[in-house]
């Protein structure tokens, strides 16, 4: 029988969206936060509410926190997307529990700190940056009722005598730490199985028994370090960012022993890939050291890696050698070679990668190839630069998937501190803004000095049709390629007209979701 738990961690979707925007996915620090203060004497729980909801359509928040009766409610504000729900959330439980310490973090709450404290009197506490150490000292105080003062605690915002008191961040994850943690407690979450399930992170909750194909795996999200060493202009993630947000100043790599226990612990729940995020350059041989330390322990696994970088050929013949079915994914952005310069801190040309896509070739490694549309500084030259790639991708290399998104600009990114100097106008510059537009489907929240948030859209539908398209090349494509100055003198919208005399012209660009009214709007 379990503990009654003391801290419950609550994780709000935006179930008003579709797709990623949803944030069905919650951060991997929520199940380490709790099983440290679970083994630390504080039982502590996971509640992800639409699963909950999912699980059973007559779940009640309120009547399970009646249930327990908990000191502290965690809420996660991780991505922007989550704002306007997971204020919302706490609202309601403030009212029912007043009593109820409300504790908040996350890349979002951590950036707008200031301003959600003063927007939401019912949060009591936000933790700023990496929240596991303070997390513990925090509740150690509020559950054993002690007198103490919160000033010295790091990474602490609190209010005092009417006014709000933000500490310094004095806490930052470390590899010493992370040897004491887990990431693969699942027991801690109710309904780990149905969170567990296939396709969560595109915003789908799958039916326990689900089948599991080699298409659709059950994912292990788990990036084995933090922080980063480029500053892509896009990322909140970047070191910038991260220094600003979290007072990271270096990489951390979660020791390869620690990674290898935590893999070898979600076999028990059913999980058999693992999906990592976190791939800085000059990382080889820490994930070979990995890679070998997997195979000596025998772990069956799949593997999903997100490259920020290219990868070597070493590195390739390793995972091959430890993985059953690997998936590389590239966010490459755009096809322009130029304006991968200016964007990514980790430039790469398009010959290295399509270089790469050559070995890969006959490897039976898949590859996911993500292009997004709307990118600071970028053209219409640009944009026929990455359509091109796209085409030349989809006809030569039938391993690679390409696919389409817009860029989300993220608070605390480059982009975001000074859109001016990389040509954005940004429509969401405050909490309130992002909170305004997030309590409904979102739109995008900006525009580029060459592009309408309209024309934005229809890029990613262009880019999203080129690559679906079963023509050697889509006539938009073959028609603006030949002459480059006819892209910059037609209106963008009107570029369609050129696929007219195609039989699947209609499933396209009426079936396919794009903005048919191709005006630029604002």
């Amino acid at each position: 029988m379990r503990n009654i738990p003391r801290v419950i961690f609550v994780h709000e979707s935006k179930m008003c969206d579709e797709g990623e925007n949803r944030i069905m996915l919650f951060p991997a620090g929520l199940i380490s936060m709790a099983d440290l203060l679970t083994r630390q004497g504080i039982d502590a729980r996971i509640l992800h509410h639409a699963v909950e909801k999912a699980a059973d359509p007559g779940f009640s928040l309120k009547a399970y926190i009646s249930r327990y009766r908990p000191a502290i409610v965690c809420l996660d504000l991780h991505w922007h997307q989550q704002a306007a729900a997971v204020l919302k959330l706490i609202k309601k439980i403030k009212r029912s529990f007043p009593h109820i310490y409300i504790v908040t973090g996350g890349v979002t709450a951590s950036y707008f700190y200031r301003q959600l404290m003063k927007r939401c009197p019912e949060i009591d506490f936000l933790i700023r940056g990496d929240g596991e150490i303070p997390l513990l000292k925090l509740a150690r105080v509020l559950i054993g009722k002690r007198r103490h003062t919160f000033e010295g605690m790091p990474n602490l915002v609190y209010r005092n005598k009417g006014g709000i008191r933000a500490n310094r961040i004095r806490y930052t994850f470390n590899a010493s730490i992370a040897k004491k943690l887990s990431f693969s407690n699942f027991s801690l979450l109710e309904h780990w199985e149905l969170y567990n399930m296939p396709r969560v992170f595109e915003g789908q909750i799958s039916k326990a028994g689900s089948p599991v194909t080699p298409g659709n795996p059950k994912i292990f999200f788990y990036p084995c370090g933090r922080g980063c060493s480029s500053n892509c202009s896009i990322c909140s993630g970047s070191r910038i960012s991260q220094k600003l947000i979290s007072g990271r100043k270096k990489l951390v790599y979660i020791p390869v022993s620690s990674v290898v226990k935590d893999l070898k612990n979600i076999r028990g729940y059913g999980l058999d890939t693992w999906y990592n995020t976190f791939h800085p350059p000059g990382s080889q041989d820490y994930f070979i050291r990995l890679f070998r330390k997997i195979r000596k322990e025998r772990l069956d696994l799949n593997l999903q890696f997100e490259c920020l970088s290219i990868p070597t050929i070493k590195f390739i013949i390793e995972a091959q050698k430890t993985f059953k079915q690997i998936r590389l994914d590239f966010v490459l952005q755009t096809g322009s070679d130029r304006l991968r310069r200016i964007i990514k801190g980790n430039f790469y040309s398009n010959e290295r990668l399509l270089s790469l896509f050559a070995y890969l070739r006959d490897t039976g490694i898949e590859v996911d190839l993500c292009f997004v549309a709307g990118l600071p500084k970028e053209t219409v030259q640009d944009v026929i630069s990455t359509l091109s790639l796209i085409n030349f991708v989809r006809r030569v290399f039938p391993h690679v998937n390409c696919v389409a998104a817009h860029l989300e600009i993220e608070p605390g990114s480059p982009v975001f501190l000074n859109p001016g100097k990389h040509g954005v106008r940004v429509h969401r510059n405050c909490l309130n803004a992002f909170i305004k537009d997030h309590s409904k489907k979102s739109g995008l929240g900006y525009e580029t000095e060459c592009f309408t948030k309209t024309e934005i859209s229809i890029i990613k539908a262009y880019y999203k049709i080129e690559c679906g398209c079963r023509r050697e090349s889509s006539g938009f494509l073959h028609s603006l390629r030949g002459d480059p100055f006819k892209a910059e003198r037609m209106n963008i919208g009107s570029w369609r007209k050129f696929c007219e005399p195609c039989e699947f012209y209609l499933n396209c660009f009426k079936n396919g979701g794009m903005p048919f009214d191709g005006r630029a709007q604002n």
